[in-house]
């Protein structure tokens, strides 16, 4: 019931760029669109950023929140704990299994409706992979022109909308620097918004480098605001004027 999409660069500064819409949906037992608001999807921590797309349950909010960076102490737990699951032999996640399991425990829980997310972490250095309904950790898989992962209901358009770039040579696939990662993150984001029921609001997004996580959610939500209010103004300073005439 979203989109996600995260990029990792091939050239200059190593980073992931992870961006999400705010559209939060709410849905009748058939799952159509019952109405929506505003809410971000990505959470943050000092050295990871985790995106979440699927039915937002209480209990996915609450997981979500579990893994903010409130404390230090807490902090150390969570990034110990990510760290574990990425470097397995098998990189799995068991606290996403359990969530999962949890919630198909509930009545008209269907597996489709299940949460899967995206993680950035970087330690030692930045990387992103996916994590599926059960736990297991992906990376992006090999058949793309650069490294990049979509999820979430507006998971096919994303990925066909960044190919399409490509393949007119929009978008160069050997250069994918944070800045243009930025762009076609955001630019995905936008397009499906406004082509997918379920994908909506003004973008969210996170650029996790090795020197930090910096999340833009307020940055980019308050120059959306700026930028629609200058608008506004404009067009009633114009009619302001004409009536003084």
């Amino acid at each position: 019931m979203t989109t996600l999409i995260g990029i990792v660069t091939n050239s200059g500064r190593r980073g992931v760029v992870l961006g999400a819409d705010r559209q939060v949906n709410y849905v009748d037992e058939n799952d159509n669109l019952k109405s929506k608001c505003p809410g971000a999807k990505i959470t943050v921590g000092s050295k990871y950023a985790m995106a979440a797309a699927g039915v937002y349950y209480d209990e996915v909010t609450a997981f979500m929140k579990l893994h903010k960076s409130y404390d230090e102490r807490n902090e150390k737990k969570r990034v110990e704990m990510l760290r574990r699951a990425v470097r397995a032999k098998v990189p799995y996640m068991p606290q996403i299994n359990e969530l999962n399991r949890g919630l198909m425990r509930n009545d008209g829980v269907d597996v489709d409706d299940l949460p899967t997310f995206l993680l950035a972490l970087n330690d030692p250095m930045p990387k992103l992979w996916s994590i599926d309904e059960f736990g297991n950790l992906r990376v992006a898989p090999d058949d793309k022109k650069f490294e990049y992962i979509t999820r979430g209901s507006g998971d096919e358009m994303a990925s066909k909308y960044i190919d399409e770039k490509v393949k007119h040579e929009y978008v160069d696939p050997q250069k994918i620097t944070l800045c243009t990662a930025i762009d076609i993150a955001f630019k995905t984001l936008m397009y499906v918004g406004s082509r997918e029921a379920f994908t909506g609001s003004t973008p969210h997004i996170v650029v996790i480098t090795k020197s930090g996580v910096d999340d833009y959610y307020k940055e980019i939500a308050r120059s959306r605001k700026r930028a629609d209010k200058q608008c506004l103004d404009g067009i009633k300073s114009h009619y302001e004027k004409n009536m003084k005439k």
